[in-house]
């Protein structure tokens, strides 16, 4: 009997040994197979669901540091070798840490893409609402501008306004990205813009003195990078100043009035008329002008000798305006 108890006592006490010799470590570490982060350094309480009794070393391995932090867009590998060797140099001691898990974690930046399309719609929305002078003025962006990249916890808003500077031919649009009301960066856009210019174009070849109908000439609206440097005025109605092919932008110094011939020469004699209502008073004058129809002239009176001024009428006569002694 007694020795049986005594068996039972050992038996007993080497349960005990072996229950020792694999009891808990006094700090746990789980280790998931990824993870995204903020800040610029990473410790292992970052990486890893860090557990434990022992409070002090708890919180020691929790602050252990494990190197910089991704940049963005960057995928960082760890091991659990190394988190091994980085408590190791630290000096606490691997049997009183289990790490268990994932062997290693990729570790990348927790952020999201802000699309460059919605920078450049939102300037485009504001170049609608408050389109640049004068009236018909096109735009073009010049460069694309590149995604951002920000939190995955921010609250994107987007203001666009004119910008102040720009060279010759282009303006600017300032995109500022806020996020949660505070401003992060302001995009720059730079539009280059064509102007609508009125041109008149030779429709076939126009030969010197030709007269400019709409059989001869189009009139087009095209864009330029500058606007027109002088009032476009059509020159139909007029005549070709020199021969030019068909196609040719006719400017102002292709084309002229026509001639108007002179109708009254002067020292010549003319016939003065006033036409009333029911009567018509005629009288012989000499010009003292050279008159085209429509002109003012002056005219001597054959009889009283009086200098009148008169109208050239388009018959080669001329209606008197006025006595002038």
């Amino acid at each position: 009997m007694k020795r049986q108890i005594i068996i039972l006592v050992c038996l007993a006490a080497g349960g005990a040994a072996l229950a020792g010799g694999d009891s808990a470590p006094p700090v746990r570490v789980h280790l998931p197979r990824a993870i995204s982060v903020t800040g610029k350094t990473l410790t292992l309480g970052q990486l890893g669901v860090v557990r434990g009794t022992d409070a002090v070393l708890t919180k020691r391995v929790t602050a252990l540091a494990m190197g910089r932090a991704p940049w963005s867009k960057e995928k960082m590998v760890i091991t659990r070798d190394l988190i091994l060797t980085q408590l190791a140099m630290a000096d606490i001691d691997t049997k009183d840490v289990r790490v268990t898990g994932a062997s290693e974690i990729i570790v990348t930046r927790d952020e999201k893409t802000l699309p460059a399309s919605r920078l450049t719609q939102c300037a485009r929305e504001m170049l609608e609402k408050a389109p640049p002078s004068p009236k018909g003025v096109r735009w073009k962006l010049v460069h694309e501008p590149k995604d951002m990249v920000v939190a995955s916890n921010s609250k994107i808003e987007l203001r666009a306004r004119s910008g102040k500077t720009a060279p010759a031919g282009h303006l600017t649009v300032e995109v500022d990205v806020l996020d949660k009301g505070k401003k992060l960066q302001t995009i720059k856009l730079l539009y280059k813009l064509s102007y609508p210019v009125t041109q008149a174009i030779a429709a076939k070849n126009v030969t010197l003195g030709e007269e400019l109908t709409d059989k001869n000439v189009k009139i087009r609206t095209v864009y330029l990078p500058h606007p027109a440097r002088t009032p476009w005025r059509s020159p139909i109605g007029q005549v070709a100043a020199r021969t030019f092919p068909a196609g040719a932008v006719i400017t102002a110094t292709m084309a002229k009035p026509k001639t108007r011939p002179i109708l009254v020469k002067q020292n010549h004699r003319v016939q003065m008329r006033i036409i009333g209502d029911g009567f018509v008073i005629t009288a012989m004058g000499r010009a003292l002008q050279n008159g085209r129809a429509g002109d003012f002239i002056k005219v001597l009176n054959v009889d009283t000798q009086r200098i009148l001024l008169a109208k050239v009428v388009f018959d080669g006569t001329v209606e008197p305006v006025y006595d002038k002694r």
